[in-house]
C-alpha cells in the first residue's frame, strides 16, 4: 500500500476532500485536505474549489523543488 511509501517519508500524499465522510476513519485524516475542511462537493462555485486544489498542488511542486517537504511528513 501507498501509505507505508508516506510512513517511511518516500511519498507525499495530498489529499483531496470531494465529499463528506468521516474523516477520522482515513488513515491521514491529520493531513491537510484540498481544497479545505469543506468537500468539493458542497463550494459554490465549483470553480474556486478546483483553483485552491491546483494552488495547493503548486505550493507542493514550490516545496518539493526548494527541498521544503518536512511538513508534508510531520
Amino acid at each position: 500500500m501507498q501509505w507505508n511509501r508516506f510512513k517511511e517519508k518516500k511519498q507525499i500524499i495530498v489529499p483531496v476532500y470531494i465529499e463528506r465522510v468521516p474523516k477520522i476513519l482515513l488513515p491521514f485524516n491529520e493531513k491537510q485536505f484540498l481544497p479545505g475542511s469543506i468537500p468539493l462537493e458542497e463550494w459554490e462555485p465549483k470553480s474556486k474549489a478546483w483553483t485552491k486544489i491546483q494552488d495547493g498542488i503548486i505550493t507542493l511542486i514550490d516545496d518539493i523543488r526548494a527541498g521544503n517537504t518536512r511538513k508534508y511528513f510531520d
